[in-house]
């Protein structure tokens, strides 16, 4: 009913018609700023030198289409790196343009890598949205024992997507350093600050520690292999279980990240 409260804090900018039914449109909620990531731009003299007004790229135009901003809208742009830009968004009848206010840089944040057992790209991407969501430094999908090789390939050849769903989970998340994405076979050197996700039966509950690890691996929908599990125990990784019952790869790969903090 329109005389409900949240009927009447919500803002509306369209009208559509559905089955002869007169509908609103309700305006989609925005913050106080937008933030857009900002890819390397040609002939702009390095990305320090970013200043006055510019075009937009392509996928900053089509986050501001899709999000309705209009003229004089706040935003923060970013280029991954650390770099961010405060900036006005200016609006024409042909052209999205910023104008730079003022630059900023924030530190790198301490190392969180996810290495996780090679998976099917549309489980990659689940792992990639989440895991930039809270903060990974570094995500490498890796071939072990169990892992079917096609599909470290497979992933090779999704980079791309994989790097765009990265950015559009940072700009949702305010997160100014993008992850590093790699792909790795065979399975690299692990160390103290290592978790190893195992079995209960051979690992100690993820809780939070007084150390955190730079390390979290999970491994592949067949689990680590028993010459895999050897090696583990032999060096000094801690090896660590989700409490709980059997948890999917990606709802692994997140509730082990999570559980770091």
């Amino acid at each position: 009913p329109f005389g409900s409260p949240s009927m009447a804090s919500t803002s509306f900018d369209k009208l559509r018609t559905v089955n002869g039914w007169l509908w609103f449109m309700p305006r989609p909620k925005r913050r106080s700023r937008t933030w857009l990531y900002l890819p390397p731009l040609p002939d702009s003299g390095g990305m320090e030198s970013l200043e006055g007004t510019f075009e937009l790229p392509k996928n900053c135009v089509n986050h501001c289409r899709a999000l309705r901003l209009s003229d004089g809208e706040s935003l923060l742009l970013f280029d991954g790196l650390g770099n961010l830009w405060d900036a006005t968004l200016v609006v024409s009848r042909k052209s999205f343009q910023a104008t730079i206010a003022k630059q900023h840089t924030l530190p790198r944040p301490s190392k969180l890598e996810l290495l996780v057992g090679a998976v099917q790209p549309s489980k990659a991407e689940v792992i990639v949205r989440s895991a930039t969501e809270l903060g990974a430094t570094e995500i490498v999908f890796a071939v072990s024992e169990h892992t079917e090789p096609r599909l470290i390939t497979d992933l090779r050849n999704k980079s791309a997507r994989l790097h765009s769903i990265a950015v559009s989970a940072a700009e949702q998340s305010e997160r100014a350093w993008l992850p590093n994405l790699s792909f790795l076979d065979p399975l690299p050197p692990c160390d103290s600050r290592t978790w190893i996700m195992a079995e209960r039966s051979t690992a100690e509950p993820a809780t939070s520690p007084t150390l955190q690890p730079t390390s979290v691996w999970v491994g592949p929908e067949g689990g680590w292999s028993a010459g895999e599990l050897a090696q583990f125990a032999q060096s000094e990784a801690s090896l660590k279980h989700i409490p709980g019952g059997v948890l999917r790869v990606e709802t692994a790969a997140i509730a082990a990240l999570a559980a770091t903090k």
